[in-house]
This record gives C-alpha cells, structure tokens and sequence, in this order.
C-alpha cells in the first residue's frame, strides 16, 4: 500500500513538472513526455508487477488532472509497460541506444494506444497525417531524454529489504549445533 501511495505521489509530482518545466524546453510545441520515459525506465529495470502498478497509477493521476475520460492513460500506460516488460530480456539497456530506442518505441506505443482509445471513447477524430506527425516528433524528443532518465534513476545495488535482510541474518548468525 505504501508503494501504490510513494507512486500516487510522484504521479503529482510528475504532473506539476509536466505543466510548469516541460514548457522551457519545448521544442515547437514538442515537450518529452516525462511519465512515459518513467514508465520505460521502470519497465525495463524493475519486476513486472511494480512496472505494471507503476504505469496504472501514473496513467490514473494523469487522467484526473487532465478532465478526459477516465482510464485512457492509465490503460495506455498500463500496456506499454506490459509489452516493454516483455522486452527487458532481449535488451541491453546500459547502451544509451537501446535506451533511446525503447524510449521512441515505449513512446510510439503508447501515443498509439492513447490515439485509438481518444478516437473510441471520446470519439474526437482528428487529422490522421497530423496524429502521426505528433506521435514521431513527441517519441523522437522522449527517445532523445530517456538516456537521461536512465541515469537520474539509478537502480539501487540493493534493495532496503534485501539490506535489512541482510543485517538481520549477520545478527542472528547463529553457528549450527553438530551432535556426534
């Protein structure tokens, strides 16, 4: 619960920063999607099921604060998690080019995703040649900022539960009995 609760958090927090830093460094009216390069970071260095509750709970508090239909985001979120989670084993993801490219893929799914569910359950039809205009210049602008996610997200060389783990078992060492 805990963890669903730190998530629900940075999901404002990425939303305010969304609204307010994204602007200076957008490019044309481009800005890097920041839950998406979170979401393909967590996807692809973290468990399944933190990635999968991850992408919910952003797509969730994304679809509060933006007053559209709610469950677009968070299902978007949710299946791009899913099918990058799947792809974590074929990557090499210390290579900031396979950064880049799970990030313009993780991206390009998730515009893809959002598109379709904006198109049936909001049923706002826009123009397709500009809808794919958007979808490449938004995934080419997050795959260029997801090596830089990569490294301000460093995965830790333990886990808190695994170094309390291992402090309790140093503790309570206790030296087998041999009977003769």
């Amino acid at each position: 619960m805990l963890v669903i609760l730190k998530m629900f958090l940075a999901g404002i927090g990425l939303a305010i920063a969304e609204s307010t830093i994204m602007k200076a460094v957008a490019v044309g009216g481009v800005r890097p999607d920041l839950a998406v390069m979170v979401v393909v970071v967590m996807a692809l260095r973290a468990d399944f099921f933190r990635a999968m509750v991850l992408g919910f709970t952003l797509g969730l508090v994304r679809d509060f604060l933006s007053g559209g239909a709610v469950g677009m985001n968070a299902f978007a979120l949710t299946a791009m998690a899913y099918f990058l989670s799947f792809a974590k084993d074929f990557l090499m993801t210390d290579n900031p080019g396979s950064q880049m490219l799970s990030g313009f893929v993780g991206c390009v799914l998730f515009s893809v995703f959002f598109s379709f569910l904006k198109m049936f359950l909001q049923f706002e039809v826009g123009s397709v040649s500009r809808t794919i205009e958007m979808i490449l210049w938004t995934s080419l602008y997050t795959a260029l900022a997801t090596p830089v996610a990569f490294v301000l997200m460093i995965r830790p060389r333990f886990p808190s539960y695994m170094r309390l783990k291992m402090k309790y078992d140093v503790e309570h060492e206790t030296v087998p009995e041999t009977k003769i």
